[in-house]
């Protein structure tokens, strides 16, 4: 699965941090403090002598307290927990990936689309190796799942785009093998839930 999985990381572009798109200092907000927040989040109308103030705040998410029906049961939770907050983060990055490859290749013929991946692949692959080796099939599933979660793509489909249908066969092949499907898509509000709640978990630094 290996190998797998630094293909995944070798179809896109370059290296993006999705943190340097949104200066976080920006957002550290303190209430009533209006003017420091920043202009897209609050429209101040004024009628009169009545001023009307909106704010676009935070979503909230909620989360009750886990139960769970014996040990075995909060063993695995807490495996998923630990498997979630060890690939969200290569999730992110793919999908970084994935839109900047994306703008790369636009307006390149196929010769250079060609010279372009294989270069990267190359490249990706002695950057990435020794984060992937070692990973186990359930971390592969995870990854895939979330790669799906991030981009809007099954990680098949992201491979026929870039490879070609040939390519996508054959590591849809072995992903079978291995146990895992690179067609999996993901289910925020079914299959994936404690996935999506791991997630909230793992944004908020709460693991």
């Amino acid at each position: 699965m290996k190998n797998l999985l630094l293909f995944l990381v070798g179809i896109c572009g370059s290296l993006l941090i999705r943190a340097q798109e949104i200066p976080q200092e920006q957002y550290d907000l303190q209430v009533g403090d209006i003017e420091h927040w920043p202009k897209a989040m609050v429209k101040i109308q004024t009628t009169g002598t009545d001023t009307l103030i909106t704010i676009n705040s935070y979503s909230v998410v909620i989360l009750g307290k886990m139960h769970f029906a014996n040990e075995r049961q909060r063993a695995q939770w807490d495996r998923l927990k630990n498997r979630v907050k060890k690939e969200y983060p290569y999730a992110i990055l793919i999908g970084a990936k994935v839109k900047e490859c994306d703008r790369q290749l636009a307006g390149m013929n196929e010769k250079e689309k060609k010279a372009y991946m294989e270069k990267m692949e190359v490249q990706l692959k002695d950057e990435f190796e020794a984060a992937f080796r070692g990973n186990s099939v359930e971390e592969a599933r995870i990854l895939i799942k979330l790669v799906d979660r991030e981009t809007g793509h099954t990680s098949h489909e992201l491979i026929k785009q870039f490879k070609g249908s040939f390519s996508a066969f054959m590591w849809q092949s072995v992903a079978v093998v291995c146990g895992t499907n690179l067609k999996a898509k993901y289910d925020s509000e079914g299959e994936d839930l404690l996935i999506e709640k791991a997630i909230y978990l793992v944004e908020n630094g709460q693991i």
